[in-house]
């Protein structure tokens, strides 16, 4: 029976009670013999075969011969080699079917042809006559016969070869059709259909269709994704016309404002002549005073000492506290009025403000105690003047006053307009974190509160944000507070959406409106045609050439900037773009003005600093304020504006206004003017802004000039009318005041009069004495300390690198990667990481945390990043742990496998919550630490005691939960593994997470393989080792790790924008809740035939690709990702569920395929794509949360609703299963489908317990391809489209321009700087490489005496050696005596010249004569080679063949002469002479 129900071994199929114990019922597994209809020793055609299907039914059929009752059958006479026992009721009841049933066995070869006949046993009545059929033969019948008065029971002759016969009553027996034999009537009711079993085999023995497809389709897909996105694209903005703001949408009246006070450091006072601006802000200021809706309008500014005001009228003194100090400012105020609009100035001083000059208006750096002091007196001045003079609302330009709010009571509270013209500044405090630690308030904080006069509360709610001190965010705090978040504005329509989508400080606003600025209109109103605004330029180009030092080249094209030189203004981009662009475009000249502002603009300077001379008469470099005549500006072909953030730009408006459009990055207030703009596709990437940037400039300088001067007439037409301002501007009031609620408010200020020692000393103090609590005296002394700092104006914070000194370390490193051979520098934003770095490794005292400050294997990666990685390798995993679990403990514990699963995912569902509520009060490295001891703990000491440890289940269920409360600790290993370089770009975190889920995977499957191979102890030792390693490094973790805690923000804060996140998150736990069902592949492995042996290979294959496949995958998506998400998206979104795909496979194996190599691979490429999938969807939720912070709450937030969800799966994959098709996923004891029954296989259970929920899944991955881009924070859009996929701009279109096109554009610069000469950084790379080649003189005068252009070529390579020898002696490595040869070189090949060019070759000579006692030789000497290059140039282009002879000839002696110079020691004798 057992045979045919589903295999040779189907142990406990037979017997039910053997089969409803518990122990066996779950957990004990079939035989691995193959299906009896693949099994070659059975031969389905044989009788016996057939005869079995007989006795299986008869038997089921039959109650008699179910009972407990026989009797053995006396033989009177017949054949003695056969056995016959009668099987019969002891109470009889009708309708059971046969009261009595004869099995007769016959035990020969060959059995005998006589009949038999048999006594019949008393207590049995039958009739003489009846007949009793032989129920394997009917043909065959019985007779009772009576002699004697003795019934007996005659058997036929005949007995088959089967050696079998079974009689019972022919009116109680029923034909089973279509089989030969006969059934007992009673149960024949119950008997399942009869079915060809021949039919039944060929039917299983299907070409699994359903693996072969679902696995091509993941294939597919993962083709698909690379193929298409292998060939990236840069996506160009071509713009035709200007974008006019637009005014408000509310229609109806609004509520005015009559009054309104703004308050601004930056100021113009016109009747006195008083301007101080440091960029847009002064501008709009201007604006105000000119067009802002009538009424009464005060400006408060800080009266600086160099500006000289006149006289004013004193207004009145304001007493404010500063750090715990009395200060006193004195109020001045002017008054004038202008087209119905009342101005009053009043104007603040102090020393604070009377130190500042116009040319730096605003303090800095941030971190320095003079910096916040004077931001604390401004604020509170601010405050109090808004106080006296109650305006209507008050107009907040930027962070600067933002604190003002604050220090305002309730009852004198008013509106407020928060304006944002650059929110890159928020007055904040990089250096230092400031968030509680252990559930105490950081000193630090508690010094911010007396600097400004606040209390800690106010300090913490108003003006920290991600755990640093920022200014902006008491603005955007009392807004939402006061006025339910109306009332934020930006300068621009497109900056404002920017602002609101990318930057967590504005989330929970309604929305922030659009202000944009206003401009005039040019002076022709945009009349002028096309060829007036030729002759225009044709004029403006000449004087341009000339004011800039140009060469007089009528057919050049101008490329100009001029602006502050800033990371922001995109500075360094263009200085690393300027040589390809001299290079490849011959007709380009360059013009870059304005002042280094910060490091990008210091490093901007020293790219540009060597190209002058490389580059006469194109390149114009001036780093000082330079200012440009408007109509000089007309000369300009294209205007620069590669900015990486822009509220509005006024520069591409003033150009435009010229007729001279912009080529640039498409970036907050950019891309409204006329002109060929890229977008940020991926900002985190320099080398994609870079390149897009490039290739805009090459289009727009390579378009049709029809196609450039309908641009250029178009961009003199635009306008952006002051009217429009002044409507949006009367709109921001009406809201503010409209939605203005004052709300219970506390007193956040701390002293209104000097406090005393004693109040200053509690202030700063985190604890005081008292009757419970005592005090040490070294405590005491600590706090007094404190208030002798504050006394005494000691900093409190951490000090930043002074500009000064980031400008000489990158001089010095640029000049240093040169001497290298490095063939380029790194650029801005990799030096300033590299400065921040060492400056911190600087202040590290300890040797060990020094050595983890270093690169690892001179690598980006830092050692401290080796050290996380390798506890996250390590750290415990749910699926691989269980396994391992189920393999080496001792399986008398009665706890079954589902309820493990259960356990195991409570416990890291508990952990997540754990670990996420500590990381709010201690430092990571401590939390790492804590984890690392107990990986210790929980996976090497306690697995090493006695299997009786493990006997009782409540010690079971503990270990369980404990190891899934650690496994949870294993995001604190991601998240802070990017520390240093978190930017939200998938760009990092997509490599990386591949990189560490490969080696953690492998780790998985080797704890698996060695558990299956009772070898535990060798991973608990590699374990124990890299633990306790890890451990004590952990401990020593730089600064950054020790000093950092989660802020105190709401637990969904920065989560419920993202609609990707929560479809992903919804994605991920609908395929939690069919883990368990389709995580049991170990057994279905087995159920298929494989043995452990089998199963130990399988898991070292899986091991294997996840090191050589994973890295290759998310390698190659890094590159992808350059240019964009859609990589990334395509990948997270498209790639199926694994467990969609091994439910299926398991479904189509049925219960055939003994072995299946298909399947066993199906199931191993399964589990590699969940692999895929879940770090592609980690890493994109990761990129899309935006920062470490966000990224950690929303992981432990996915974490933990996954784990609850997996804790779930077994019982709603069992539900699932049983309701539909009555099988459950527990019995996993076949993979047949059970004879006789309605129910299904297990195959058919696993595939609705998972598939249904794994296709909901899938489809909910296919919808986040809907969102995924509009929530990628580094993706800005791609051509005229925003990230959301509306479009842009006004008659905008977008190019398509292949990466591959900037290939050919290097390419072309590369040849033409060949042919030019090469490069002065190139020539310094050399030199210091090789000291001064002298042997270069030689080869470049070598020429050919046949065709004329050849002696052009080797006049150019004399010109090309040249360069050469002057670029030698501006290094470092050369002597004086070895300049004086070069000079002596240079003078003779200038002695060779035509008459008429040896007066602009004469420097080399004049400077070989007097270069003694020069302060730099080497820069004397660089010039007189590069007059003397230029000369050799215009020989080879001008005079005959015997003048290009006598260069040459020339050049070939003097290198000749200086190479016997040096071979007879006039060199003095150094190797690099």
């Amino acid at each position: 029976q057992d045979f045919f129900a589903g295999g040779p071994l189907r142990l406990g199929a037979a017997v039910a009670g053997v089969q409803a114990q518990r122990h066996i019922g779950r957990s004990l597994m079939a035989a691995n013999g193959p299906h009896w209809c693949e099994d070659p020793l059975v031969d389905r055609n044989n009788s016996i075969y057939h005869l079995t299907r007989a006795l299986i039914r008869i038997r089921r059929s039959c109650s008699a011969l179910r009972t407990d009752t026989e009797l053995p059958a006396e033989l009177v006479s017949g054949d003695r080699n056969e056995v016959a026992y009668w099987k019969y009721h002891e109470t009889y009841v009708p309708g059971q079917g046969p009261h009595a049933m004869l099995v007769v066995l016959k035990f020969q070869a060959v059995p005998d042809k006589g009949s038999s006949l048999y006594a019949l046993p008393e207590g049995l009545d039958f009739d003489e006559g009846q007949a009793l059929v032989d129920l394997l033969n009917p043909a065959r019948m019985a007779m009772v016969v009576s002699k004697d008065n003795v019934k007996r029971l005659l058997l036929p002759a005949e007995m088959p070869e089967a050696h079998a016969a079974i009689f019972a009553p022919n009116g109680d027996l029923v034909a089973d059709e279509p089989g030969f034999w006969m059934v007992c009537s009673d149960g024949a009711g119950s008997l399942p259909p009869l079915q060809d079993m021949a039919a039944v085999c060929e039917t299983g023995a299907g070409r699994l269709i359903l693996t072969w497809g679902g696995f091509s389709f993941a294939l597919l897909v993962m083709l698909v994704v690379f193929i298409s996105n292998w060939r990236s694209s840069i996506y160009l903005s071509v713009v035709k016309e200007a974008t006019q703001p637009s005014g408000p949408a509310r229609p109806g009246p609004r509520k005015e404002a009559q009054h309104v006070l703004t308050a601004a450091i930056e100021h113009t006072i016109p009747d006195r002549g008083v301007k101080v601006s440091a960029g847009g802000l002064g501008k709009v200021l201007d604006q105000m005073l000119k067009e802002h809706p009538k009424g009464t309008l005060s400006l408060v500014h800080p009266k600086f000492g160099d500006v000289d005001y006149g006289d004013l009228e004193k207004y009145k003194e304001l007493q404010v506290v500063v750090d715990g100090k009395p200060q006193t400012v004195v109020v001045y105020t002017l008054s004038s009025e202008l087209s119905g609009v009342q101005r009053n100035w009043y104007l603040l001083d102090h020393e604070f403000f009377e130190e500042r000059s116009k040319r730096q208006p605003y303090p800095s750096p941030m971190t320095t105690l003079r910096t916040l002091r004077y931001f604390s007196l401004w604020n509170q001045a601010v405050a109090h003047l808004i106080q006296d003079l109650q305006p209507d609302v008050y107009h907040c330009m930027d962070y600067h006053a933002a604190l003002a709010p604050l220090y305002i009571p309730k009852e004198c509270r008013v509106p407020v307009i928060l304006v944002l013209h650059n929110a890159d500044y928020m007055g904040i405090v990089e250096t230092d974190f400031i968030n509680n630690r252990f559930w105490q308030t950081v000193p630090a904080l508690r010094r911010l509160g007396v600097v400004f006069n606040l209390k800690k509360s106010a300090i913490r709610k108003y003006m920290t944000f991600e755990g640093r001190f920022n200014m902006l965010k008491a603005g955007v705090a009392y807004i939402k507070e006061v006025q339910a978040g109306h009332g934020v504005c930006a300068v621009s329509a497109n900056y404002g959406v920017e602002l609101k989508r990318e930057r967590a400080l504005f989330n929970g606003l309604p929305c922030i409106m659009a202000l944009d600025n206003a401009t005039d209109p040019a002076e022709d109103q945009g009349n002028t045609g096309i060829d007036t605004l030729k002759k225009q330029r044709f004029q403006a180009k000449e004087a341009l050439q000339a004011h800039c030092g140009l060469d007089q080249n009528p057919e050049a094209k101008i490329l100009i900037f001029i602006g502050r030189w800033v990371k922001q203004k995109g500075v360094d981009h263009i200085a690393m773009i300027t040589p390809s662009l001299l290079r490849s475009h011959p007709e380009v000249q360059i013009v870059l003005a304005g002042p280094p502002d910060d490091a990008c603009g210091l490093y901007a300077e020293e790219l540009l600093a060597p190209l002058g001379p490389r580059f006469p008469g194109r390149l114009f470099v001036c780093t000082e304020f330079f200012a440009l005549p408007a109509e000089l500006r007309r000369g300009a072909h294209l205007c620069f504006a590669p900015s990486c953030s822009e509220p509005f730009g006024y520069v591409d408006v003033e150009f435009g206004l010229l007729g001279v459009p912009s080529v640039g990055c498409a970036i907050g207030g950019l891309g409204k003017m006329p002109g060929v703009y890229f977008r940020q596709q991926n900002a985190d990437s320099s080398r994609m802004l870079l390149d897009a940037f490039l290739c805009s400039v090459d289009y727009a300088l390579d378009m049709p000039d029809a196609d450039y001067w309908e641009m250029a007439h178009a961009a003199t037409k635009a306008t952006f009318p002051f009217d429009t301002w002044r409507e949006n501007l009367t709109e921001a009031y009406s809201q503010a005041i409209t939605h203005f609620k004052p709300g219970k408010a506390e007193e956040l200020t701390l002293w209104h009069t000097s406090p005393a020692a004693e109040k200053i000393r509690n202030e700063i103090s985190h604890r005081t004495k008292s009757r419970f609590r005592a005090m040490s005296s070294a405590r005491m002394v600590a706090q007094q300390m404190q208030v002798l700092d504050i006394k005494d104006d000691a900093e409190f914070l951490t000090q930043t690198v002074t500009e000064k000194r980031v400008h000489e370390i990158m001089r010095e490193t640029m000049a240093q990667d040169l001497q290298r051979g490095k063939s380029k520098v790194k650029d801005a934003e990799t030096l300033q990481r590299n400065i921040c770095l060492a400056e911190q490794r600087l202040t590290e005292r300890s040797d060990v945390t020094q050595w983890l400050m270093k690169p690892l294997a001179r690598t980006q990666y830092l050692r401290i990043h080796a050290v996380i990685a390798l506890s996250y390798i390590i750290s415990p995993d749910g699926d691989t742990m269980l396994k391992a679990i189920g393999e080496s403990e001792d399986s008398s514990v009665s706890l079954t496998d589902d309820v493990w699963h259960q356990i195991f995912y409570l416990g890291v569902a508990f952990g997540s919550l754990l670990w996420l509520g500590l990381s709010r009060a201690v430092p990571p490295n401590l939390l790492m630490a804590s984890s690392q001891l107990a990986t210790v703990l929980f996976s090497v000491l306690v697995p090493s005691l006695s299997h009786s440890f493990f006997a009782n289940s409540v010690v079971v269920s503990s270990f369980l939960a404990l190891n899934g409360m650690l496994s949870a600790s294993r995001l604190l290993f991601i998240i802070w593994n990017f520390n240093e370089d978190f930017h939200g770009g998938f760009q990092v975190a997509c490599k990386r997470i591949g990189i560490l889920e490969s080696l953690r995977t492998a780790a998985g499957m080797l704890a698996v393989v060695l558990s299956y191979g009772g070898m535990e102890y060798l991973y608990r030792q590699i374990v124990l080792m890299v633990s306790l390693s890890t451990l004590i490094l952990l401990f020593k973790a730089p600064h950054c790790y020790c000093a950092y805690s989660l802020p105190s923000t709401g637990y969904l804060e920065g989560l419920l924008e993202h609609k990707s996140f929560w479809l992903l998150l919804a994605s991920e736990m609908l395929n939690s809740l069919a883990s368990y069902a389709s995580q049991t592949y170990y057994d279905w492995w087995s159920l298929n035939g494989w043995s452990s042996s089998d199963v130990v290979h399988f898991s070292i294959v899986i091991m294997l690709l996840s090191l050589c496949m994973l890295p290759v995958v998310f390698g190659t998506l890094t590159r992808m990702s350059v240019w964009g998400p859609w990589a990334m998206r395509d990948f997270s979104c498209m790639l199926p569920p694994g467990a969609l795909l091994r439910a299926l496979a398991l479904y189509d194996i049925g219960y055939l395929h003994h072995r299946s190599h298909l399947f066993a691979a199906a199931l191993i490429a399964s589990y590699c794509i969940d692999v895929v999938r879940g770090a592609c969807i980690f890493a994109s939720m990761m990129t899309i949360l935006g920062n470490k912070w966000y990224a950690l709450k929303g992981c432990y937030l996915v974490i933990f609703l996954t784990a609850v969800c997996s804790s779930l799966s077994p019982y709603i994959g069992h539900s699932i299963a049983m309701n539909i098709v009555g099988a459950s996923v527990f019995g996993r004891v076949t993979l047949d489908k059970p004879v006789g029954s309605a129910t299904g296989s297990l195959g058919e259970a696993i595939l609705w317990a998972v598939g249904p929920l794994a296709a909901a899944s899938y489809l909910l991955q296919l919808v986040t391809l809907r969102f995924f881009n509009s929530d990628i924070l580094t993706f800005k859009g791609h051509g005229n489209m925003l990230p959301d996929g509306s479009r842009t701009g006004t008659s905008a279109s977008t190019h398509r321009v292949p990466v591959s096109k900037l290939t050919q554009i290097r390419r072309m610069a590369s040849e033409a700087y060949e042919g030019a000469g090469g490069g002065v950084a190139d020539l310094k790379l050399k030199t210091s490489e090789q000291g001064p080649d002298l042997d270069l003189i030689e080869c470049g005068s070598q020429r050919s005496s046949n065709a004329a252009d050849e002696r052009r070529s080797e006049a150019a390579a004399s010109s090309k050696a040249v360069s050469r020898v002057g670029s030698m002696g501006c290094s470092d490595h050369v002597s004086e005596i070895e300049q004086q040869i070069l000079f002596n070189i240079l003078d003779r090949v200038g002695s060779s010249l035509p008459d008429d060019m040896r007066s602009r070759s004469s420097v080399a000579g004049a400077s070989a004569s007097g270069m003694t006692g020069q302060r730099d030789p080497g820069m004397v000497l660089l010039r007189a080679a590069s007059e003397l290059s230029h000369s050799i140039s215009e020989v080879s282009g001008e005079s005959d063949s015997s003048d290009e002879d006598s260069v040459a000839d020339v050049a070939a002696s003097a290198g000749a002469a200086a190479a016997a110079e040096v071979s007879n020691g006039e060199g003095g004798g150094s190797d690099e002479a």
